[in-house]
């Protein structure tokens, strides 16, 4: 299990003061003592920060404000110098508990700087960062159990009224494709099912010619026809690109196909909680992320929305806690979800259970965002004048990910014949040949690709007959 240190940050009823304490290691003398925190957002160097004036060291300044202020507490000091005693290989995340509070929740906690060693603790995979935040209501699961494929569903429509607020999804599905197909060529990777639900009729001819078994796409139709879609998809992952607001209710604002056609703004609003409720009811969704471009906000940021989706009950949601362009959501996108495979397959078939800390995949995603400019420096150096890296958040609630992954043989039935066993064996093997060949050989005429796959089908068909007649 991750050794996690939990800042507790609290703020007054007025939101005039903020003070903290450290939650867990307990073991700490004087962990409970609350310490007021003297950083705050409209002051120098955060607003400076905020305003973006070029500065030099502008991140690095605000980091290493941010550290003085916790390292000063009496137990949160010395837990997160326990933490940064991890070697290579490990995770000691430091996460923010930050229930209902807004000051604090304004600072680029993301950007924590160790001057001693001229690190962001962020950019290195042993000091992820989180924003914690409690579920209105608990979770009975202690661990959450596994057996693939992965199922991710992404939600692709920024449907607008002019071109300023009109976003095209295609490269936000190529970033994510290319993406998942990158992590699909690791050894050993998990196998993915992918549905995809659109709202432009070109990107759903697109994605439908690949021709590929593990992808299904659909029209985003109407409100309820979404939310069945969503369900029914059953994900383990769920991906937006979409409008939002975090206004005083935060929501979803997603484009339908007839607003497409008709050139308007998305007609389909969607809260954190109706999303749980009639998407998610048998609570299976690990995981959301909220991928929208400057144009898909209409608030300040993103973070209420994250905020509010742990608030609903989902275990964790990737927010942007200031609007990002077009290109930088797709940045995002294809940094971050070969990561987020790698972290599932840590969770060995039939092995022990998994501690899962999902800020750890934004680690590539953040060294990408801040060593991607055309400076050439290093991505630790880089990074001290560019916030941008900064800009994703992870929120997560209190409570650690277990997973358990299943061994597939451990579902089935008893008493299987070794005749039946080789031939759901062989089956299982022409159909990661199948998925392989769609890959290796995606840049083929489509004819030529289709007749491969057809090949496969028609073995696949064959097979699935003799397991039938095989005692």
């Amino acid at each position: 299990m991750s050794a996690r240190t939990v800042v507790h940050i609290q703020e007054s009823l007025d939101g005039t003061s903020t003070s903290f304490s450290l939650d867990s290691p307990k073991s700490y003398p004087k962990a409970g003592k609350s310490l007021p925190l003297s950083s705050r957002p409209g002051d120098s160097p955060f607003r400076d920060l905020e305003n973006g004036d070029g500065s030099p060291n502008q991140v690095m300044q605000a980091g290493q404000k941010l550290l003085e202020d916790l390292s000063a507490h009496p137990a949160v000091g010395p837990a997160i110098d326990q933490a940064l005693q991890q070697t290579q290989g490990g995770c000691s995340p430091i996460h923010l508990w930050m229930h209902d509070v807004t000051t604090a929740e304004q600072l680029p906690w993301e950007a924590v700087y160790l001057k001693s060693k001229g690190e962001f603790l962020a950019l290195d995979d042993r000091w992820p960062i989180a924003r914690v935040r409690e579920a209105n209501e608990a979770d009975p699961r202690l661990v959450y159990e596994f057996e693939p494929p992965l199922r991710i569903t992404a939600v692709l429509s920024a449907a607008g009224d002019d071109a300023q607020t009109q976003a095209p999804a295609a490269p936000q599905w190529q970033a994510l494709y290319a993406a998942i197909r990158r992590g699909l060529a690791a050894p050993g990777a998990t196998p993915v099912a992918l549905t995809v639900l659109v709202g432009e009729e070109n990107l759903r001819n697109q994605i439908e010619s690949l021709g590929m078994a593990w992808i299904k796409c659909g029209y985003i139709t109407d409100r309820d026809g979404l939310l069945q879609a969503i369900r029914d998809s059953r994900p383990h992952i769920l991906h937006f690109f979409c409008h939002g607001t975090s206004d005083e209710i935060p929501y979803l604002q997603i484009g339908s196909f007839t607003d497409w056609e008709a050139g308007r703004a998305g007609t389909i609003p969607i809260t954190a909680v109706e999303l749980r409720q009639r998407a998610d009811p048998k609570q299976g969704i690990w995981l959301v992320t909220l991928n929208c471009c400057e144009s898909a906000t209409q608030a300040r940021d993103g973070r209420g929305l994250a905020s509010s989706l742990v608030a609903a009950g989902f275990p964790a949601a990737l927010g942007m806690r200031e609007r990002i362009d077009v290109g930088l959501a797709h940045k995002v996108c294809d940094s971050f979800y070969p990561a987020i495979l790698e972290l599932i397959n840590q969770a060995a078939p039939g092995g022990p259970t998994s501690d899962i800390e999902w800020a750890q995949a934004l680690s590539n995603v953040r060294a990408s965002l801040a060593g991607g400019g055309p400076s050439g420096l290093p991505p630790q150096q880089a990074a001290r004048d560019c916030k941008t890296w900064t800009i994703p958040a992870l929120y997560t609630r209190r409570e650690p990910f277990m997973l358990k992954r299943i061994a597939s043989q451990a579902l089935a039935p008893p008493g299987l014949s070794e005749a039946k066993k080789r031939q759901i064996d062989y089956i299982q093997e022409l159909q990661r040949q199948r998925t392989k060949a769609a890959e290796d050989y995606k840049d083929l005429p489509p004819e030529a690709l289709r007749a491969i796959l057809a090949d496969f089908d028609g073995q696949l068909e064959k097979a699935t007959v003799r397991l039938t007649q095989t005692n």
